[in-house]
């Protein structure tokens, strides 16, 4: 094992890639594809909510402070009161998917002071998905849309910010009994068609929150997980997502283990990604709408990290 401690994307090669795909976010998100006041671009609902957060996180990253500072403006607003009016009254509207990146994009705002006002209503959308959680198998779970683990991250992400150690706690022992003997294979990733998100990923980093490096280490090398090479047959467009989504996991494992493979492998996972671009980027249904958050989000090492 290699003890080599190395940065995931140079500084250049990652501002010249965030450039890239910030400006077809920020593109998708002046689309008026619904009649949501502020969630209208990015094709459908839940893309835009993720597209908000990648467009906010990646200015952060970029060191774009006015940009940020009107990402903020545009969610701070009354606008905001109106999105969750609609999800207080259709309780199953993007029910788990599209509330729990709701919910990691709270989250992001509550870094600021201006947007606590919303806090109770995020509040709210947190209590419902844990409802939605509890009687799941986070081991197994459903199809990307109904996945345990992700819903989970959110959760964590959530109640993180917002300091409720019980939560985490809690969590905590359903994640010990339900995720630690029962982990799921990253080979499986290329086998999945539907699928954009790897559940390995997911479980990696929901371990890696609650339990920590050396629990997350100890995981990884009981069941002799050993990185796996990027995803080159892609069976639908969604499974087009499944690279980005690894190098959430794959950066997590290499946090623990500081083994260098896991994080050349998320190297290369973000340039297999990143070579989608050039072939896809004039088809929104397939691609635009959705695809490049994913891949700012894999740049950044995952929905949090700015």
């Amino acid at each position: 094992m290699t003890q080599t401690k190395h940065q995931l994307i140079a500084p250049k090669e990652r501002k010249t890639l965030l450039l890239k795909y910030l400006a077809v976010i920020s593109t998708e998100m002046r689309q008026m594809d619904t009649e949501d006041p502020i969630f209208h671009g990015c094709w459908d609902w839940h893309s835009a909510v993720h597209g908000h957060l990648a467009m906010l996180l990646g200015s952060q990253a970029m060191g774009w402070q006015a940009q940020a500072d009107w990402m903020v403006s545009r969610l701070d607003s009354e606008a905001l009161d109106h999105v969750f009016a609609r999800l207080e009254a259709e309780p199953h509207f993007e029910r788990p998917y599209g509330r729990a990146w709701l919910l990691y994009l709270m989250s992001a705002l509550l870094l600021h002071e201006c947007a606590t006002d919303h806090e109770p209503k995020a509040q709210a959308i947190a209590d419902d998905l844990a409802t939605w959680l509890r009687p799941q198998n986070l081991s197994s779970g459903g199809k990307d849309y109904q996945e345990p683990c992700f819903v989970l991250s959110a959760l964590q992400t959530w109640y993180s910010r917002c300091g409720n150690e019980k939560e985490l706690n809690d969590w905590k022992v359903r994640i010990e009994e339900q995720i630690l003997n029962n982990p799921a294979d990253l080979s499986q990733d290329s086998k999945q068609p539907g699928y954009f998100f790897s559940r390995w990923a997911l479980q990696t980093i929901v371990i890696q929150r609650a339990l920590g490096n050396q629990r997350l280490k100890a995981w990884i090398e009981r069941h002799d997980m050993q990185p796996e090479a990027t995803v080159s047959e892609y069976h639908s467009v969604h499974h087009m997502g499944i690279n980005a989504s690894r190098v959430w996991g794959l950066i997590a494992a290499y946090q623990a283990t500081h083994d260098s493979r896991w994080l050349d492998q998320s190297v290369a996972h973000i340039k297999a990604a990143d070579a989608l671009h050039s072939k896809w980027q004039g088809d929104r249904l397939a691609y635009s709408h959705w695809l490049p958050q994913f891949t700012v989000f894999a740049i950044l090492g995952g929905p949090t990290i700015a």
